[in-house]
């Protein structure tokens, strides 16, 4: 009996569609969107995926204006795909998944563009996605590792089981985020995340489980420069790659060299301060940087890079 055929739907990360550009953009941050959006539907629909997921905050504000809602409402209904996604933060207000209705995201459902994840939902023959929702309980159970996964409804045990979730998870341990090691996904197949713009994974945890975030689709800051545009295809087989998807270069999207001269005055006048600060009480500024660093388990690279800047500053006051 030969094996059924691998079957593929596309998972998007945060897109963040909004009609006002970033402060920190020097593009048309709407029309470029809009078009690395289309292009990565048509990506996805050419690589033969059977549908699209999106992982949340497919907006930037859970508000839309009549414009972005008419034209990103055809661009998806245009795709040839169906279309699911999950809620993100961005998605509605205080994390509040009641304000879902009166959102965008809760318009383009109502208009027939996409699907919301509510519980668990088939996708094709062999997917079975879990949705766990920005600020849900069950996502906060998730990631504490208390969350119990239901069994598949009957005549779906053999679909792959894959958790799609929007929760500050990202390449490492940090105040603000979980590191996706450290994340129990127990009972899944394979876990995409979103929310955190850094991409991640492909990686196989001790569970089993195939772990990954294709990071965000367009870049709102300076945070987000050098990241990848890209999606992840998802197989039955659990095998997930990254493709990317054709979007300006940074160049073009952000005044790289007005931003590093406002990078470099900052960080300039912030070490001369700390210095300033270490001459004038005493401080063993090396001793209390590995300090801090300890606390907050920072990167032994990025103690180096800082403690060398601080000699630099140094080594320019004793020239000076």
């Amino acid at each position: 009996m030969s094996a059924p055929p691998v079957e593929t739907f596309a998972y998007i990360g945060d897109v963040h569609l909004r009609l006002t550009t970033p402060r920190a953009r020097q593009d048309a941050y709407y029309v470029t969107a809009c078009q690395i959006l289309e292009q990565a539907l048509t990506a996805a629909r050419e690589q033969g995926a059977i549908a699209i997921v999106f992982g949340g905050d497919l907006g930037h504000k859970s508000a839309w204006d009549l414009r972005l809602f008419m034209e990103v409402g055809d661009l998806l209904r245009n795709s040839g795909l169906p279309i699911y996604s999950i809620v993100g933060n961005h998605d509605i207000r205080g994390y509040n998944l009641d304000t879902i209705a009166w959102s965008g995201l809760g318009a383009l459902e109502w208009w027939g563009c996409l699907r919301i994840l509510r519980e668990p939902t088939p996708i094709g023959n062999s997917f079975m996605v879990y949705p766990f929702h920005a600020g849900a309980k069950d996502t906060t159970e998730l990631l504490m590792g208390t969350h119990i996964v239901p069994a598949p409804p009957v005549g779906h045990e053999n679909r792959l089981r894959v958790a799609a979730i929007h929760a500050p998870v990202g390449p490492e341990d940090a105040p603000w985020m979980q590191s996706y090691k450290s994340v129990p996904t127990n009972g899944f197949d394979v876990a995409l995340f979103s929310d955190i713009h850094t991409a991640f994974g492909p990686y196989k945890n001790k569970s089993g489980c195939v772990v990954a975030n294709p990071g965000c689709l367009n870049k709102l800051s300076i945070s987000d420069i050098g990241k990848p545009t890209q999606i992840a295809l998802v197989q039955s087989t659990s095998r997930i790659r990254y493709l990317g998807v054709a979007s300006p270069p940074d160049s073009e999207l952000f005044d790289l060299t007005k931003i590093r001269d406002t990078k470099d005055k900052a960080k300039q006048s912030l070490l001369a301060g700390i210095e300033a600060a270490k001459l004038a009480k005493g401080i063993d500024l090396e001793q209390h940087v590995r300090k801090v660093a300890e606390t907050i388990k920072a990167k032994p690279s990025l103690v180096r890079l800082l403690l060398q800047e601080l000699n630099d500053v140094r080594r320019n006051t004793s020239e000076g």
